[in-house]
């Protein structure tokens, strides 16, 4: 998909210059996303960003009912509005990085005009799971006793979940490679912790918690496309600006977690984006 660029949540090191990049980068948005046409939406939503009490979710009470009852002990945590790293240089109009920038969010912002197998585009599909705050019980399948993985997101909403995530990771890590210097990007579904969970687990609570978690870092990414779209739409260049990003300690220390429950309360926990003494990205 990346052409060989980019390595996990970090950029790889390429032996081609930052004018062959920028052009690269071009190229694999047209693979990437073969015939999408223009699209007129232009959307700079907030929303406010939550917290979560680990409890509330990861108990042995796997019933919708008790669940439902628990919801209303959650604390909702201010605004979180995502902030860059460095400065931005306004001088240096012969950089082309901007203006790739500039076509990158267009991308962002296109829909497939397929007609046989039309596709919002990113954007579209992100607010539109940002919509379901939380799931109901239509969303969630149920495998039966039987089953160790019992409890899985239904199928439709678990593909338009796992693609949207897929293109929106894609986008945070192509603005990354734009930008001089940039090493790392935020990572919506770090290690690939949670969407595995929507595909099967033991409990409902487990299902619940991953959608949560999920649904938060799906905001933050969103925030973080529309701050560089507001940031540099009307710039010639960038300089010496990094995008936010889940870091390295971070990551290689959920990394070592196999178990799931702990995974998301070192989420929690620990990525500041889920704590709210943290104000700020």
């Amino acid at each position: 998909m990346y052409a060989g660029i980019f390595s996990n949540s970090t950029i790889g090191t390429s032996p081609i210059g930052d004018q062959d990049l920028s052009q690269c980068c071009s190229l694999i948005l047209i693979i990437k996303f073969p015939g999408r046409g223009p699209n007129i939406h232009t959307l700079l939503l907030e929303f406010a960003a939550r917290t979560y009490k680990l409890q509330d979710y990861l108990t042995s009470r796997d019933t919708w009912r008790l669940h439902d009852e628990r919801r209303g002990s959650l604390d909702v945590a201010p605004t979180i509005s995502p902030s860059v790293t460095g400065s931005i240089d306004r001088s240096d109009v012969g950089s082309q990085e901007a203006g790739q920038l500039r076509k990158l969010m267009m991308e962002y912002r296109k829909q497939d005009d397929d007609l046989e197998d039309a596709t919002e585009s990113t954007v579209q599909g992100a607010l539109m799971l940002l919509m379901k705050i939380k799931l109901e019980p239509s969303d969630v399948l149920d495998r039966g006793e039987a089953s160790v993985s019992r409890y899985l997101l239904e199928k439709r909403m678990y593909e338009q979940t796992d693609r949207i995530v897929g293109e929106l990771h894609y986008f945070l890590q192509m603005t990354a490679a734009l930008v001089p210097g940039c090493k790392k990007f935020f990572r919506v579904d770090p290690e690939d912790a949670l969407l595995p969970i929507l595909q099967g687990c033991s409990n409902v609570a487990q299902l619940l918690m991953a959608w949560e978690l999920l649904w938060a870092r799906l905001e933050l990414g969103q925030k973080f496309i529309e701050k560089y779209a507001k940031e540099f739409g009307n710039l010639k260049s960038i300089k010496d600006f990094s995008p936010a990003s889940t870091t390295v300690e971070l990551a290689e220390s959920l990394r070592t977690l196999s178990n799931k429950d702990e995974q998301m309360r070192h989420m929690l926990d620990r990525y500041p984006h889920h704590n709210e003494e943290t104000t700020a990205l």
